[in-house]
């Protein structure tokens, strides 16, 4: 087995950063190990990457015909969630959304109820469904539900916590065309 490198004890990392360390660090060591019939010696490991690959965000795309004010919005709401997220172009063929969802890891995709964006999320949906990837498909909410001043439950959103630079809040994707 691989040389195992000690977690500082000085305090200074979160339980989430322990994890990540373990991961970067003593990815070959086992975090669980559990019996299985079917494993050669009886029993199969998890080691730290794969039972962390969990604990990150996850990928919320959008594709939706919108005014600017809601489309901020939900990005805003995602972002302050803890997700990344990934604004997708409504001119889009469902193969690049395909090929956008693939790539980027996205696990949810907000989607407008016009009869254009339901077509090429059905479409896209289909050809995942075909590749063996399952993203949950959601409406976007009226700006309403998600403005709501009167709501009491404002206090259930956990404190905002310092982001790091080299967190992902946002994928941003160009066609490579450029409008002079």
């Amino acid at each position: 087995m691989p040389t195992y490198t000690p977690v500082p004890v000085d305090g200074s990392l979160s339980i989430l950063q322990i994890f990540e360390f373990q991961a970067t660090m003593n990815p070959h060591h086992p975090l669980f190990r559990y019996e299985s019939a079917s494993a050669r010696d009886g029993f199969e490991n998890i080691a730290w990457p794969q039972a962390t690959t969990s604990a990150h965000p996850p990928v919320v795309g959008i594709l939706a015909a919108t005014g600017s004010i809601l489309y901020a919005s939900l990005i805003f709401c995602a972002v302050r969630a803890g997700c990344t997220v990934f604004p997708l172009s409504t001119r889009n063929s469902d193969v690049a959304i395909l090929h956008l969802i693939a790539e980027s890891g996205i696990k949810y995709l907000l989607i407008s109820q016009d009869s254009h964006m339901l077509d090429i999320a059905r479409k896209a949906n289909a050809l995942l469904d075909a590749r063996n990837i399952k993203i949950e498909i959601l409406p976007i909410p009226t700006y309403e539900d998600i403005s709501d001043n009167q709501r009491t439950d404002l206090d259930a959103l956990l404190p905002l916590q310092a982001i790091s630079d080299e967190r992902v809040l946002v994928i941003e994707h160009s066609s490579g065309k450029h409008n002079p």
